[in-house]
């Protein structure tokens, strides 16, 4: 853990937050490793987004900030909706995930919508001009909101949080779109520095290894 800036902590949607996951939250946690949290195996339908992000809450004592969610249609996940983008990301003749907007009519709208603004009240602590644009009722911009989320991400007291299927190439998209966005960068080593040491391990017939990272 010494060796990461940030984390993608899966949940299981079949399971819920299981003792292992804990333990890996209270493990980052402890070493102040930014964390990222993706529910899984949403694919089917039978297993609930809600009570996973409710058991999210109580276990690890932080509150869940969705940013990401699923569509189903004739009760089989077709896409997942981006909160950010505003946009509905589905499947591509060879699998791959296509953003398309999401029409003002469309029923997911207003989830979106929702989750948009659930999303501007909490990161809204963090950002003084989105706060500003809240109290004031005019439209914070994706890019504001990006900003914002930033900072919130750096908070033990949310986690931001993207939901979908890794085994169906759902949500996958959006998830890697947001640790550009929410993760620390790697440290830039220059200069007469190759990088930073992160472990020593003894061989017999080698002797001492250094392991360490660089840019």
């Amino acid at each position: 853990l010494s060796a990461v800036e940030g984390a993608v902590l899966i949940v299981s949607a079949a399971d819920g937050v299981e003792t292992q996951t804990l333990s890996a939250w209270k493990k980052l946690r402890a070493r102040g490793v930014r964390t990222i949290i993706f529910i899984n195996k949403l694919d089917n339908p039978d297993f609930s987004l809600d009570e996973t992000l409710i058991g999210v809450e109580e276990a690890f004592g932080t509150r869940p900030v969705l940013l990401t969610f699923p569509d189903y249609r004739q009760g089989k996940m077709s896409a997942v909706l981006d909160v950010i983008s505003g946009t509905r990301l589905s499947h591509s003749a060879d699998g791959q995930e296509i953003p398309r907007p999401v029409a003002k009519n469309d029923s997911a709208a207003a989830s979106l919508q929702r989750c948009y603004n659930e999303a501007i009240d909490f990161a809204s602590s963090f950002d003084d001009g989105v706060l500003e644009m809240a109290m004031a009722g005019a439209s914070v911009p994706p890019a504001d909101l990006v900003r914002a989320l930033s900072a919130l991400a750096a908070s033990d007291d949310y986690v931001l949080c993207y939901a979908g299927s890794a085994l169906e190439n759902f949500g996958v998209r959006s998830l890697m779109t947001g640790l550009s966005f929410f993760l620390p960068s790697p440290p830039d080593f220059h200069g007469k520095y190759l990088g930073e040491v992160i472990r020593l391990r003894h061989f017999p017939e080698v002797g001492e290894i250094s392991l360490f990272r660089s840019m």
